[in-house]
């Protein structure tokens, strides 16, 4: 079933169909996405295209565990962005990609009570 947010189906196949390692890998990436959005933001004030384009690949192959198609088109495009320097559109990349996040994290706290 897709959430909008994110794919449950395709994360379960992922993960071997294992509901409660799901879960578990939920609940850690609700835990630390505080303070890994902080990490990001952080980057983009100081404008450290480098440490942004880090922080973004890790994220993106997070989201990619839920099947969050559209965090993880956010995250690539970002992520490219940075890798040619290019930070003139980061502030508004950065807001979709944490909006979309936030979204997810919603999401996964309400599903397995984060």
């Amino acid at each position: 079933m897709e959430s909008g947010v994110f794919d449950r189906d395709a994360a379960l196949r992922n993960l071997g169909g294992d509901v409660e390692l799901f879960g578990e890998i939920a609940r850690l990436f609700v835990a630390d996405w505080p303070g890994n959005r902080a990490v990001i933001a952080d980057a983009l004030n100081k404008g450290d295209a480098a440490s942004l384009r880090v922080s973004v690949h890790s994220v993106k192959g997070a989201v990619s565990n839920f099947g969050a198609r559209q965090a993880v088109t956010l995250a690539l495009d970002l992520e490219s962005a940075c890798k040619a320097g290019d930070l003139s559109h980061a502030d508004q990349q950065v807001d979709a990609l944490f909006a979309e996040v936030d979204g997810l994290v919603s999401n996964l706290a309400r599903e397995f009570g984060a």
